[in-house]
């Protein structure tokens, strides 16, 4: 499986976080008000939203490599995460986003979504 290159700084940890990728619940309304749950499914999985800011041109390259090798969110790699360094299969949720950093020439501000496969 391909894995996500190693870079030569971490994310941002500016609104860094995790949530479930998707809700498993699924509810019906009852004629008395009252609302019916139960799980459509019981494997939860996480998405997390990477911001890579003033990154150098050489690691957008190398994201950008990553992501034409992957098809975008065709196929699933592994990528470990910087807040606890479990390892993850991940896809990425659409194609990445990349912007110049204060229309610097060389530096890249990188964003995109992972949810685990």
């Amino acid at each position: 499986m391909p894995t996500f290159p190693t870079l030569s700084q971490k994310p941002s940890i500016d609104g860094w976080g995790q949530k479930r990728a998707k809700d498993p619940t699924v509810r019906t309304d009852m004629e008395n008000g009252f609302e019916q749950t139960y799980p459509a499914f019981t494997r939860k999985t996480k998405e997390w939203p990477i911001v890579y800011k003033a990154l150098p041109t050489a690691d957008m390259e190398l994201i950008e490599a990553h992501e034409d090798s992957v098809n975008v969110g065709s196929q699933a790699f592994d990528w470990v995460n910087p807040a606890d360094n479990v390892t993850y299969s991940v896809r990425f949720t659409a194609p990445v986003d990349y912007k110049l950093h204060d229309n610097s020439s060389n530096l890249w501000d990188v964003n995109f979504m992972l949810r685990q496969v």
